[in-house]
């Protein structure tokens, strides 16, 4: 586990990292996937998705959905001003950004407005998973089983992560073959944590991506990289996590390849956003002291993206250790799944109705009906941002692979581990 820090240094980071942010800038909207520079009400986006969304939290309008699935393409020309606020909203701008803005607009602004309008952002959350009002109510002691098995196979998975485990020569193992292999996880006692964690993250002047060869050898020399290759590590334990599922069983053996290969990514995402934000970490960070943001004095935009703006959703909901483990799952069953027969993908569609609502009915026990209901719609839409993201480090995947090509490494695209093939998908 990384290592405790004050407040004051948690502070002291976030200021370094957002003075790198405004450094670095981002390059496109995740509202309408036009060019940006800036970020706006905490998020990526252009000019004009900002103006939109604050004329409307300003005004108090509300607009209506031509279409009757209201997911309306926002690339078009034009765009439906009703899915336009609500992927705002999806994708964290945040209405109280506005509220705070009186220096600016001083007496403009009707605060009563803006009220009524952070209200029905709430009930556009809600309205906009109502097909889940329906689903049913299970029992305190189902709900409650259920929960507890997934935090205690949870716990099993950071104990191996935090710990000295080296899967070795199984990271250059076919997948298929770890399929078969006995899940890592029933072995958990015989791990401990090393003594030595964390190890400080070296921070080179010149990035891999624009350094020279000569740049590159002369920085490295008598470099030797102490941490855990954790893209490989990572994606193995994942792996090994999900054979113990009881669904993942019901798959043939190409459908629970395509499983992992469709959301191991994603669930990766979730697993390291979730661990910085209960270490309190500005950033992604590893057990041993990883840290990819520091790698370089000058971080590329998508390795700021990737490694930092991921957070900003995880920070706000401050997720439970329950509501985490509920959405692991969700996310595994949220795949593109072409390959399915019809008998797996009603199996899929059952267990995420069984997940989902064991995490409506666990929320609604815990904060009330209405509360209960606003928060899990806030939970579920992280799964699109993780989407997102997902395209992301894929990116920053490939940009390595071709940085380290450039510098005539040695390196193929998995980096010679077949666990990796997932980043080609």
């Amino acid at each position: 586990m990384v290592k405790a820090f004050t407040k004051n240094v948690i502070i002291k980071k976030i200021k370094t990292i957002k003075n790198v942010s405004n450094k670095i800038a981002p390059t496109k909207c995740v509202i309408c996937n036009g060019p940006t520079s800036f970020y706006h009400y905490g998020i990526s986006s252009c000019n004009g998705c900002k103006q939109f969304f604050r004329r409307i939290v300003v005004t108090g309008k509300v607009y209506k959905c031509k279409s009757l699935p209201g997911k309306c393409n926002l690339s078009d020309n034009k765009r439906c001003k009703y899915c336009r606020f609500v992927k705002c909203i999806e994708m964290g701008m945040e209405p109280l950004f506005i509220k705070n803005e009186t220096k600016l607009v001083g007496p403009k602004v009707n605060n009563m407005k803006i009220s009524n309008m952070l209200n029905y952002c709430e009930q556009l959350k809600l309205q906009k998973f109502n097909v889940y009002k329906n689903l049913p109510i299970f029992k305190n002691e189902t709900l409650l089983r259920t929960i507890k098995q997934l935090c205690a196979l949870e716990n099993k998975f950071k104990t191996i992560r935090e710990s000295s485990y080296d899967p070795g020569v199984l990271l250059c193992a076919d997948i298929n073959f770890l399929l078969q292999k006995k899940s890592i996880l029933s072995g958990v006692d015989n791990f401990k944590k090393p003594s030595n964690w964390p190890i400080e993250t070296k921070t080179f002047k010149h990035h891999i991506f624009t350094c020279t060869q000569e740049e590159y050898q002369e920085e490295r020399k008598n470099y030797k990289f102490q941490h855990k290759l954790w893209k490989a590590y990572d994606m193995s334990l994942i792996l090994d996590y999900i054979k113990t599922i009881p669904f993942f069983n019901k798959l043939n053996k190409e459908e629970q390849k395509e499983l992992y290969m469709s959301t191991g990514i994603a669930v990766n995402v979730l697993v390291n956003c979730y661990y910085a934000v209960e270490n309190k970490q500005p950033y992604i960070s590893y057990p041993d002291g990883f840290c990819p943001i520091r790698l370089f004095e000058k971080p590329h935009p998508l390795e700021i993206d990737v490694n930092v703006n991921s957070l900003k959703p995880f920070f706000r909901l401050e997720l439970k250790q329950e509501e985490f483990c509920l959405l692991k799952i969700l996310l595994f069953l949220s795949g593109s799944f072409t390959s399915f027969t019809e008998n797996s993908l009603e199996i899929i569609r059952l267990e995420k109705e069984y997940y989902s609502t064991i995490l409506l009915n666990y929320l609604q026990l815990k904060y009330g009906e209405v509360k209960g209901a606003t928060r899990f719609t806030e939970i579920t839409m992280l799964v699109q941002s993780i989407f997102m993201y997902v395209d992301k480090v894929k990116q920053l995947h490939l940009l390595l692979y071709m940085a380290r090509k450039r510098l005539k490494r040695e390196a193929s695209f998995n980096f010679n581990k077949p666990i990796l093939d997932i980043y080609s998908m």
